[in-house]
């Protein structure tokens, strides 16, 4: 029989990573010593303690998020709650399904077990479940998936958005959702907006031309990364962050997407791309470095990256995994090619660079393979730059793109000294 430690497991929700985006569950936790007001509607466990089914998938996210974050998602306990969760979710299906009627329950239970299914690497069950709430939505909409969506309560909606996302992003994507704000965003603060503005012209002249898509990106990740470095105690920035977090995801995924189908992105602009999405759920998302999703975005980063810092890919990168963690990484680094690359504009040395430094710290945890790869061609990288002894002009560098200050693990400032050990 297994058994579940409640104090534990809202410790772990409290810092869930991936959790549906400005929810007051971190707030709410001790709320007796909060100095923020939160609402339970817009807590993942205020709605999904509502019912049996959803309450079992909740238990069950909760312990893979847990266990996945140890390193391990297929531990017994989590058995036990994925086959009880399941079972519960086959009755409730098939009894809406006689009755006609399929309720806001049976869609939080679908996007629970996509989101654990996709945080737990098991790509093919999260598609399936995804597919299953796109049904759903249709049903409830009379044929139309956006009034299905517009059917469901603010916060099952965004919970339902934001699990398929994770799907998307597998699958490099545009959501099978149609484009929609669930929640009502506040207006960005006027300090944002402005800081935002300048370091978006900044990022712009000193990197290659892109095209407007990707600038609009840029300047919502900028939007997102001043709004959570400038975040103070007491303070809370999620009534203005969600709109700009929405949209920067849909307009990455719609970016890959086109590339995937016609290749349109230069190699810059696809770089860029990848690395937007790598910093977007490491960064913002506090994706764990544990999971296979991290693995993914990994192994794009990286195979993005190869045919500017070879200039043309190598025999091997034909056969390039999916997965990072199965690439046989080659340490040894050769000089020659590194600064070979140098012959790109600056502008181009400024994204691969870059590109190299989050690709490290993404890496670093855990001893993954790829690290010893990002590591030795961002060294060789930064001294051919003349920056490797230069912890201003790295600084400087890290200026032209969206901070990762107040993002949690993902700091790029560290690695500078890292890097002199």
């Amino acid at each position: 029989m297994a058994t579940y430690n409640t104090p534990l497991m809202l410790s772990v929700l409290k810092g869930c990573p991936e959790e549906i985006p400005c929810s007051d569950d971190k707030y709410a936790d001790d709320s007796s010593k909060s100095l923020l007001d939160f609402s339970r509607e817009n807590t993942v466990l205020g709605n999904m303690a509502r019912s049996r089914v959803t309450f079992m998938l909740w238990l069950y996210a909760t312990v893979t998020i847990r266990d996945g974050m140890k390193g391990s998602v297929h531990t017994e306990e989590v058995q036990w709650f994925y086959n009880k969760a399941l079972k519960l979710m086959q009755e409730t299906l098939k009894k809406e399904a006689e009755a006609g009627q399929y309720s806001d329950h049976l869609l939080n239970a679908l996007s629970c077990i996509t989101a654990a299914a996709s945080f737990a690497g098991m790509f093919n069950t999260a598609v399936l479940h995804r597919d299953a709430t796109i049904r759903v939505l249709r049903i409830r909409g009379d044929g139309d998936v956006l009034k299905g969506l517009q059917s469901a309560p603010a916060w099952t909606s965004k919970a339902l958005q934001w699990c398929e996302m994770m799907v998307a992003t597998q699958l490099a994507e545009t959501p099978q959702m149609p484009y929609y704000h669930a929640t009502t965003s506040k207006p960005l603060p006027d300090n944002v907006v402005y800081e935002a503005e300048q370091l978006t012209a900044a990022t712009l002249s000193n990197l290659p031309c892109v095209s407007e898509p990707i600038q609009y990106i840029i300047r919502l990740l900028h939007q997102i990364g001043v709004a959570y470095a400038k975040r103070t105690a007491g303070t809370k920035v999620d009534s203005y962050i969600i709109e700009p977090l929405y949209d920067a995801l849909y307009a990455l995924l719609q970016m890959q997407e086109a590339h995937k189908k016609t290749g349109i992105l230069s190699d810059a602009e696809h770089l860029l791309v990848e690395t937007f999405q790598l910093y977007f759920w490491t960064g913002v998302r506090l994706l764990p470095p544990a999971t296979r999703l991290c693995d993914l975005l990994v192994s794009r980063v990286m195979k993005a990256l190869l045919p500017l810092l070879l200039n043309t890919l190598p025999e091997e990168a034909e056969n390039f995994c999916q997965t990072a963690r199965g690439y046989a990484v080659d340490t040894s680094i050769d000089e020659e090619r590194v600064l070979k690359t140098l012959n790109h504009p600056s502008t181009t040395n400024n994204l691969i660079a870059w590109s190299l430094a989050l690709g490290t710290v993404a890496t670093m945890p855990l001893n993954r393979p790829e690290y010893m790869w990002f590591k030795g061609h961002f060294q060789s990288y930064l001294q051919a730059m003349g920056l490797d002894q230069d912890e201003e002009g790295y600084y400087a560098l890290l200026k032209m793109f969206p901070t990762t200050d107040g993002l949690g693990w993902i700091g790029l400032k560290k690695l500078f000294g890292t890097l002199q050990t």
